[in-house]
């Protein structure tokens, strides 16, 4: 059971990560065209 639930952690991790990562390249693409 441990196992299962550090995998879905690391999914939950893997996309927050992911969701930064776009946040970050749309908020840097505003800056840039202004």
């Amino acid at each position: 059971m441990p196992l299962v639930q550090l995998q879905c952690v690391d999914v939950v991790h893997i996309f927050m990560s992911m969701q930064i990562i776009l946040l970050t390249s749309i908020k840097v693409r505003h800056t840039n065209s202004y």
